[in-house]
């Protein structure tokens, strides 16, 4: 029989639906993603996970396939960027790669069913980039932009630390001036950085200010992993055991003042700029490794009612559509069916109300994902930030409960090791607590639309003549 419940797999550009979103380059964009990671990165999955390491070779195959270039967001908005020899994909312009050509490679990454593997490539990358070349100098640029974009080089983000990753105005490593003023002194620690191991460049968010300072007092600095006083070493984790979490101590390192991203003391805004990218992108790596837990799960579901349906043991047969037909007997029905069958009718339901769940996930997506590529990056900072921290929460909550209910549709399938259900119910936590954990993203989402809300009201009284107009204006707004 064909398996019934509809799978939210992969964009629609694939799937041949009509779509507001996607255009023939998007397309050639997707078309090109998956075949190189059925090529490179598929046969290999299982190999690297068990070796704790995605190969180097990899990651230069896929700058030069042009993988790379498509996940840094905004680069095609970069000054100089076309200077740095960037490898393109599917021979689409820089200029034209747009957030929903990076969803789409994004997400033919993800198709393998393993965030180690996504991590292990890309991860430290797709946040640690773009600081550097949103708002280094042309000298940190050229310094890194390059190399990493090549794959000559790899990098990572420094933000989290053995005391907490989401209070980023609370961090504690240092960054004091020399006596000289020519250098900065780095002292601390950080822990849980995604490709720390293998990175030669670390984008380090550190205290410039006074202790008591906050968010006032924060720096980003760029620390080449060859400087004295730098140690790393990597971390086991239940999960994403091949994308490479380390901890990093920094024990009185110099760093060149010329390495400072941005202006001093003015990082904390650099960092909150690069936490909407970073939760977007969380949300669609959340809504495709759902799909591939579905897929999976539904795989062994169908291959199961298949097994229902052969010749029975002491020599009799089922009646032919027998388990067919009790998939759509009504709940009173299904209670006189014998338990084999029942729990097969129970799986089905399970899977189409866990479906359900990720079409919606899948539709906002693509819905914020629209809005992202019609802003200019200050003003989707701005307008954006609730409704990302939102989509992260509610997509991690979905990507749960997906892997949860699949792992249990599947049963001993489900929990042993070589199936994307069993590795990627181990790796779920990671996706909740990354990038913000829970209930920091739903304080931090009604602060900014509270926020939001109040600018929308002063623009509206701007509009219709400020103060002293109170009578015209409550006539304005009551024709509204």
């Amino acid at each position: 029989m064909s398996f019934l419940t509809p799978l939210p797999s992969y964009p629609h550009a694939g799937a041949g639906w009509a779509s507001p979103y996607y255009n023939e380059k998007h397309k050639k964009i997707r078309d090109a993603a998956f075949a190189f990671v059925e090529r490179e990165i598929k046969p290999h999955v299982d190999e690297w996970e068990e070796k704790r390491a995605v190969p180097n070779e990899v990651l230069r195959k896929a700058a030069k396939a042009g993988i790379v270039a498509c996940l840094v967001p905004e680069l095609r908005n970069i000054p100089g960027v076309e200077e740095l020899n960037v490898p393109v994909l599917a021979d689409v312009p820089l200029e034209e790669i747009d957030c929903f050509a990076i969803m789409l490679v994004n997400e033919a990454l993800c198709s393998v069913g393993s965030t180690g593997v996504l991590w292990g490539l890309v991860g430290g990358l797709g946040i640690g980039l773009p600081p550097v070349l949103r708002f280094g100098s042309p000298y940190l640029r050229g310094l890194v932009g390059g190399p990493v974009l090549r794959g000559e080089k790899r990098i990572c983000l420094c933000i989290t630390e053995p005391s907490g990753g989401s209070d980023v105005a609370r961090l504690k490593t240092t960054a004091r001036r020399s006596a000289c003023g020519k250098f900065f002194i780095v002292n601390g620690l950080k822990k849980w950085i995604t490709n720390g191991i293998w990175a030669d460049f670390f984008t380090v968010a550190v205290r410039t200010g006074s202790d008591e300072s906050g968010m006032k007092g924060v720096s980003l600095l760029l620390i080449e992993k060859e400087r004295e006083g730098v140690r790393t070493r990597q971390m086991q984790c239940s999960g994403a055991w091949s994308s490479g979490t380390t901890f990093i101590e920094f024990v009185d390192v110099t760093v060149p003042v010329e390495n400072l991203i941005g202006k001093e003391n003015e990082g904390f805004r650099l960092i909150m700029s690069n936490f909407n990218h970073e939760r977007f992108a969380i949300a669609v790596e959340c809504a495709v490794f759902s799909a591939v837990c579905l897929r999976e799960a539904s795989a062994c579901l169908a291959e199961r009612i298949r097994g229902a349906s052969a010749p029975l043991a002491g020599g009799g047969h089922r009646a032919a559509g027998s388990v067919e037909e009790s998939l759509f007997k009504t709940r009173a029905e299904m209670q006189s069916l014998p338990l084999s069958e029942w729990r097969l009718v129970a799986a089905q339901d399970r899977l189409m109300d866990l479906s359900s769940k990720v079409w919606t996930l899948r539709a906002w997506v693509e819905s914020l994902c629209f809005q992202m590529s019609r802003m200019e990056p200050q003003e989707a900072f701005l307008k954006l930030g609730a409704q990302t921290a939102l989509l992260k929460v509610q997509s991690t909550r979905i990507f749960e409960a997906v892997a949860a209910g699949t792992s249990e549709v599947m049963r001993e399938v489900g929990v042993t090791r070589g199936t994307a259900v069993e590795r990627l119910y181990r790796e779920v936590r990671a996706f909740a607590i990354g990038g913000g954990s829970e209930e920091v993203m739903g304080d931090l989402a009604i602060r900014q639309q509270r926020a939001l809300s109040e600018r929308v009201k002063q623009a509206l009284l701007v509009s219709f003549g400020g103060e002293g107009q109170e009578e015209e204006n409550k006539k304005k707004k009551a024709a509204l």
